[in-house]
């Protein structure tokens, strides 16, 4: 089965360079998709310059329908290059303004100027948020009423993915989801272990140039959260002043810890930066693949030693996301980048199939069922937990010690990973309350 993967287009797929956190980046392209049809600057066509600025007094309503979990993550997480603002009804106004094809999609809000806002700000009283409860995956909808005409946009299943555009009752667009066969990542998914360390074993050189991207785009973001996004009081301020004071060893597990929490801090605050995400998130991207950097650097593995490791993280994430789900009520950096992380870590520490198995299970045993509770710059604190039990797990594991079939581990990780995937769909009533603590929120 290995031989039949196509590394490029699961990294196509699976691995995309996102600024902002997806969710609420989702929200933006479902509007911007939609004022951009009224024009005739429909999705992946040539971008056109000449989309008119919006003109506040043409715009009657802007109608947006969420799942909750999009909702839930959209919140309170802060939009790039607002200054610290967030909002839902302040990304779909913002996306008013943008181009969709002007950039990649999931890096959209990089094309946001500072007037972008006041203008934004003219129209949030005409939006509206609905959930619709029944949906049970990745789903926004948007409505807008223009000038006499009406656009509505959806987008399924994925952050990046717009499946129709209607105007006026009339489809101009269509993308519709193909279910027949199997895209890369849900083939990747399906990979044992060892299929997965063959695959890692020769990479062409067009992989290695895209595997590091990842590198560049998430070790920017620690530089950013070191030296520069850092404020007083947040989390990254805080472990170097506990670090300077004795408090915490400046060891391997705090560098990682460290590194990580800078890279998320930085990124749901909202600096104007993009992460390489990994299966739709920037958190798993970073949390999947900062620590496997930074054991890299301290053990002076080679670059080529450093990218096979990463790989092999995204696509033990992507086995998790694929069982698990794009999103869930469980927190995506603790229940499917630690495995991830961990497993990259083992590798390059030189365990072979069975030790990287035993430090997937690890992760298992120790840190599942954290839940997710919206995406914001408190994302940190998981993100930098679940780093730092992926490098421990990593150390039992490639050292040999074994759990065996117990509680939710299994005898593969795969079986351990189906096993996180029965927990996660009976905590829908977590996701559930979750929301209606946002919603009450609302209206305080």
């Amino acid at each position: 089965m290995s031989k039949n993967i196509d590394i490029m287009s699961f990294l196509e797929d699976n691995v995309i360079p996102a600024a902002g956190c997806t969710e609420i980046v989702a929200i933006g392209i479902s509007t911007c998709a939609g004022f951009n049809a009224l024009f005739g600057n429909l999705p992946n066509s040539p971008s056109k310059d000449g989309v008119p600025m919006l003109d506040a007094d043409k715009l009657e309503h802007v109608g947006l329908t969420l799942d909750k979990r999009l909702y839930k993550n959209a919140y309170s997480v802060n939009i790039p290059s607002t200054q610290g603002r967030n909002g839902i009804e302040l990304a779909a106004a913002i996306g008013l303004f943008l181009n969709i094809n002007k950039t990649k999609v999931l890096e959209i809000f990089t094309q946001i100027e500072p007037n972008m806002l006041s203008l934004a700000d003219k129209v949030l009283d005409k939006i509206n948020v609905e959930l619709d409860e029944a949906k049970d995956s990745l789903f926004v909808r948007s409505t807008i009423k223009y000038d006499g005409h009406t656009v509505t946009s959806t987008m399924e299943e994925a952050h990046d993915r717009i499946t129709s555009i209607d105007i006026d009752g009339k489809e101009v667009f269509s993308n519709p989801i193909d279910k027949s066969g199997l895209t890369a990542g849900n083939e990747v998914g399906r990979l044992s272990i060892n299929e997965m360390l063959d695959i890692i074993g020769d990479l062409p050189d067009n992989v290695k140039v895209e595997l590091t991207k990842t590198v560049d785009l998430n070790m920017t973001l620690v530089v950013e959260g070191l030296c520069h996004f850092s404020s007083q009081g947040g989390i990254v301020h805080i472990l170097k002043d506990l670090i300077r004071d004795g408090l915490l060893t400046d060891d391997v597990s705090t560098k990682i810890k460290l590194s990580v929490a800078s890279a998320v801090e930085a990124r749901m605050g909202g600096v104007p930066l993009s992460a390489m995400s990994s299966s739709g998130s920037g958190n798993m991207g970073i949390t999947a693949t900062v620590p496997i950097i930074i054991v890299g650097q301290e053990l002076e593995k080679s670059d080529d030693e450093v990218l096979r490791a990463i790989l092999l993280s995204h696509m033990v994430v992507s086995m998790a996301s694929d069982k698990i789900g794009k999103l869930s009520a469980l927190c995506g950096a603790s229940n499917k980048s630690t495995f991830g992380a961990a497993a990259g870590i083992s590798y390059l520490l030189g365990a072979d199939a069975e030790g990287i198995k035993n430090s997937i299970n690890m992760v298992a045993s120790n840190l599942i069922g954290a839940t997710c509770d919206g995406a914001k710059t408190n994302c940190a604190l998981k993100a930098m937990s679940s780093a730092s039990v992926a490098y421990d797990s990593a150390l039992l594991g490639s050292r040999g010690l074994q759990l065996g079939s117990q509680g939710i581990v299994g005898s593969t990780a795969k079986e351990t990973l189906k096993n996180v995937s029965e927990i996660s769909h009976k905590m829908d009533s977590i996701d559930d309350a979750i929301v209606s603590i946002l919603r009450h929120r609302v209206k305080r």
